[in-house]
């Protein structure tokens, strides 16, 4: 019917819009739980319209993106700091049957680790309030879910800090310990 075959690919692409507005669109005035009281205020109703349903999987959509970009990195920064930590950890031992004293090291290990663990507390914490945060964007009021959003953001802010924190320990406490250690 057709011979352009980007033709029919478009035309396949706005049927299939089409037919999700009006899935969204029935959802909004059909759908569960929708107060039809028009005297209600509008804060109790956050999403009667289909665009504020549209709004609402847009929402979701960006979460699941940046979800999977934040675990990511939080995964690789994990990695790097045990990395880090198992390898200052081997030189202490080699260090110490060297006949050095490690003891100054051996506390900055304690409280690198301590920082560590505090960054994965402070990530787990992030987690739960973002997972949280996403599963109430389509059921909360607007404000609630600005709320939610906020919080999961300081707590974001906190995991970013953490992880600064952890770098600037390594640079200034550590790299200068095992400098000094390798310098005997």
């Amino acid at each position: 019917m057709f011979k352009n075959k980007n033709f029919t690919k478009i035309l396949a692409l706005l049927s299939l819009g089409v037919f999700s507005f009006f899935a969204v669109y029935s959802y909004a005035t059909v759908g569960e739980g929708i107060n039809q009281n028009p005297n209600s205020s509008s804060s109790s109703r956050p999403f009667e319209t289909p665009r504020a349903i549209a709004k609402c999987f847009e929402v979701e959509n960006r979460f699941a993106s940046k979800t999977e970009k934040l675990d990511l990195n939080h995964a690789t920064h994990a990695q790097k700091y045990q990395a880090i930590y198992s390898r200052v950890t081997d030189f202490k031992s080699t260090a110490a049957t060297n006949g050095s004293d490690t003891s100054r090291l051996e506390k900055y290990l304690v409280e690198f680790k301590s920082r560590i663990d505090q960054f994965e507390t402070n990530y787990q914490a992030f987690k739960s309030s973002k997972t949280e945060t996403k599963n109430g964007a389509c059921t909360r009021t607007e404000d609630d879910f600005r709320n939610s959003l906020e919080n999961s953001r300081r707590k974001l802010a906190s995991v970013d800090q953490d992880s600064k924190n952890i770098i600037a320990y390594i640079r200034n406490i550590i790299f200068p310990e095992l400098k000094n250690l390798s310098n005997k």
